[in-house]
């Protein structure tokens, strides 16, 4: 499902242009653990979006926010944009950490090179020397932070006074690498427990950012809920200054309590967009494509400062806030990337589920080897070469599906359940195309069509379905003289049900007026 259609609220390009995570099973290069990863996280942050517009956006625009209210709807948005994030780690979103949590300033990566490290397993070699060179030739760490920061965790493991409570210790006992996250859980205590002087915890900060303990998470959210919603009150909405100061904070103060095992980050930036939207201003993208890869943009330039000043942030969002007054960011690659690769992986998880015993790899074995002999880093044309592919990879999607459809036995139906069928597919098309009068086949399957006067009006419609499900084959054009669409189900109406009661999941019922998107059609 592309739910852009029902996004009213906050500007699209917030869930196409952010970069997802790569899967931690990434390098298997299975569509699984790359596309399928990444149409999941796209498809999280516009339903956890999509949430906050129903949901917390109203409470902020009536000034009728409360802090139980605040924190309900803070973990349910997490509970939708962090949701394929964690699934590798067999972890639930929406909830907080009961793990200790380790802010890395290179990036998440780093950690397992110190846990290969700490077991003797990391490879060219295991010595500090060795390793601290490795560190600053692969994640520009700098040697000698890195050498003292090696002197103190061999330290650490080596004491034992320094103890690990029960929740660490079932992690401990899980891990491969025992040892390893041990001594790392030490680190996380020790510095908690105020066990490191301050020329320790110095040392460690050059390295990364240790979180609270578990068990602080419920008070300080509670503080941080009562706080944003007095200062909601008390915020002058005509001071752009004040405005953006208050949306910085907002954004610091979560992310620095980090009350979630992953996605604070984009959880914090969704909170700082309904407070935005709130107090009449236009929401914004914070990270434009690129900037977070980039160390001298103005959001790399924030965030590395923002342990000690907001002021730069406060900037950047005041920035932010008066490029999107102008014209909104708009990105129609990126947009068509995203599209196509939700599209793409639904369909593969459809075939998958309706035909076990094909292989969907090998279908894009051949596309990946095409699109890889036209990708061209000095062309930058890499977006357009993913694109390729999933366009490559929906076509070669649907045909195959056809091919097991027809070899298919079809099953005959009762006229009872037929009708119910019908009734069922219809009332989903209405829906979502916001028009009524829809003529229905059974003869070849589900079909549905309908003929009205003018083509624009047509193309709208049909890119409204194809957006809400691909579980049909939805084709426009010209018929007799008036324009048409038809919309071919055959049997996969439980795939259309599927995805209706997902975006209900979301945001409640939708009526057809809201499902019309501004489209006043009368027939």
């Amino acid at each position: 499902m592309y739910y852009r259609d029902f996004l009213k609220e906050f500007n699209p390009a917030i869930a196409y242009s952010f970069d997802p995570e790569s899967s931690p099973n990434h390098d298997s290069q299975t569509l699984q653990d790359t596309y399928f990863h990444e149409a999941g996280q796209y498809q999280d942050m516009m339903a956890a979006y999509l949430y906050a517009q129903e949901n917390l956006l109203p409470l902020i625009k009536t000034k009728s926010l409360t802090s139980t209210d605040l924190l309900e709807h803070t973990k349910r948005i997490h509970g939708f944009i962090a949701k394929t994030l964690l699934a590798p780690f067999e972890m639930h979103s929406g909830e907080f950490t009961d793990q200790f949590v380790f802010r890395w300033h290179h990036g998440a990566s780093i950690v397992q090179e110190f846990i290969l490290y700490l077991a003797n397993k990391h490879s060219p070699g295991n010595t500090p020397k060795k390793f601290a060179n490795f560190l600053l030739k692969n994640y520009k760490v700098p040697e000698p932070d890195s050498l003292k920061f090696l002197k103190l965790i061999d330290r650490i493991k080596k004491d034992p006074s320094i103890t690990i409570p029960d929740c660490a210790q079932k992690i401990v006992d899980k891990d491969e690498n025992p040892e390893s996250v041990r001594t790392l859980s030490k680190l996380y205590v020790a510095f908690n427990r105020n066990l490191l002087s301050d020329e320790d915890k110095a040392i460690v900060g050059k390295l990364c950012k240790i979180c609270i303990l578990p068990e602080q998470i419920m008070e300080k959210m509670n503080e941080f809920s009562d706080r944003l919603v007095k200062q909601l009150v008390q915020c002058n909405a005509e001071d752009i200054d004040e405005v953006a100061t208050f949306a910085a904070n907002v954004f610091y103060e979560l992310t620095e309590i980090h009350p979630f095992a992953n996605g604070n980050g984009r959880t914090a930036t969704c909170l700082m967009n309904c407070v935005l939207k709130g107090l009449g201003y236009p929401d914004i993208l914070l990270r434009y494509p690129g900037d977070a890869r980039n160390p001298d943009s103005q959001y790399s330039k924030a965030i590395s400062q923002i342990a000690v000043t907001r002021k730069p942030l406060a900037d950047l969002i005041k920035a932010r806030i008066l490029e999107a007054q102008k014209a909104p960011y708009k990105n129609e690659k990126r947009e068509e990337h995203m599209q196509l690769t939700i599209a793409m992986a639904t369909l593969c998880k459809r075939i998958q589920r309706k035909y076990p015993s094909i292989n969907i790899n090998n279908l894009a074995i051949e596309s990946i080897e095409k699109w890889k002999k036209q990708f061209k880093p000095k062309l930058k044309n890499e977006i357009e070469c993913q694109i390729g592919f999933c366009r490559d990879m929906v076509t070669a999607g649907k045909n195959l599906e056809k091919v097991y459809d027809a070899k298919k036995t079809a099953i005959p139906v009762a006229p009872e359940l037929l009708q119910r069928q019908v009734s069922q597919a219809a009332a989903f098309i209405e829906k979502y195309s916001g028009v009524t009068g829809w003529k229905s086949s059974t003869t070849k399957g589900l079909t549905f069509w309908i003929t009205l006067d003018n083509m624009d009006d047509v193309k709208i419609i049909a890119q409204k379905l194809q957006y809400m499900s691909n579980a049909m084959e939805v084709n426009s054009g010209m018929s007799q003289g008036r324009a048409t669409v038809i919309c071919h189900i055959g049997n996969n109406l439980n795939y259309l049900l599927e995805a209706d009661q997902g975006l209900t999941d979301i945001i409640g019922k939708i009526n057809k007026e809201s499902a019309q998107s501004n489209l006043n059609i009368s027939i």
